[in-house]
């Protein structure tokens, strides 16, 4: 019975760690045996240790759980939303900043086009009219005389300043060609000499004169080397002015005008070398070939 009592004690205490640290000191901590005499079983065996079971899942562990679930589920479709959504707004800003881009030079454009009309209706436009008043005839040194009559009109809106006019006789080489490249060569001559010389026309007035135009040896004999005895003589004219819009930008207007010799039966021939012409019997035609130019 003794070592029943005893039995279940050391069960209890085993089973008790703070009864086992209360009652049971560590062993030979007195240096006693543990020993004791009538147990025939000297060796107690260790408590066995059960494993503690897992904590129980909380609520809100498993409502976060299925909400983590939903989330991975669920995210890649919102990013390709997101992409697509951020593309669409990228288009749409391209299509407004274009459609911006196009209004404002639409606007650049029609200010640019009011500005001009504005300018062009109200400057002045300076026209020559050239008739011949003497024969065309040929000097013993070579060289060819024409007199002429020139006119110059303002038909534009504003004063013409700075007015100059050079009228020339040339033979041509090219009657396409070469009769333009004179004409600009004799329009930069002229807005030298308007600087110095030049005058005012109002709108709506004329101003003009008598002038003998001079072809020189050089010119005929280049055209008489290229083209024979018959020469095709013309009358070049150039005006430079400036507007009271702008007195820095050169205006022109250049002409040609294409001399031919006339029969009494009114057939038009080329001109001989040496020969005398009365002035009754030229005629005088603008050029086929841009035979009036303005700026």
């Amino acid at each position: 019975m003794w070592n029943n009592l005893t039995w279940k004690r050391r069960r209890k205490m085993a089973s008790d760690p703070d009864l086992i640290r209360e009652n049971d000191p560590a062993p030979h901590a007195s240096g006693e045996s543990d020993v004791q005499t009538g147990n025939s079983n000297n060796t107690i065996p260790p408590a066995a240790s059960a494993p503690s079971p897992p904590p129980p899942e909380t609520h809100h562990h498993i409502t976060y759980k299925k909400e983590k679930d939903w989330w991975d589920k669920i995210k890649p479709f919102i990013e390709i939303a997101g992409v697509l959504l951020l593309a669409v707004y990228t288009g749409y800003t391209i299509k407004m900043y274009r459609a911006n881009r196009d209004a404002a030079d639409a606007a650049t454009s029609a200010a640019e086009t009011a500005s001009k009309t504005l300018i062009v209706s109200n400057r002045p436009w300076v026209t020559a009219q050239v008739t011949a008043n003497g024969p065309l005839f040929f000097t013993p040194d070579g060289d060819a005389h024409l007199p002429i009559t020139y006119k110059l009109s303002n038909v534009g809106n504003a004063p013409a300043m700075d007015v100059w006019s050079d009228q020339e006789l040339y033979m041509a080489v090219d009657i396409q060609r070469d009769t333009q490249a004179e004409r600009d060569r004799l329009c930069g001559e002229t807005e030298k000499r308007s600087v110095n010389m030049g005058q005012t026309i109002f709108p709506g007035k004329d101003s003009g004169g008598n002038f003998v135009t001079l072809a020189r040896k050089e010119n005929i004999d280049q055209s008489i080397a290229t083209k024979g005895p018959f020469l095709t003589p013309h009358i070049i004219v150039c005006v430079a002015y400036h507007s009271t819009l702008n007195t820095k930008l050169w205006l022109h207007t250049g002409m040609i005008y294409w001399i031919n010799r006339v029969d009494e039966r009114g057939l038009t021939y080329a001109v001989k070398v040496g020969e005398r012409i009365p002035s009754e019997r030229l005629s005088m035609a603008i050029s086929f070939f841009r035979g009036i130019i303005a700026n």
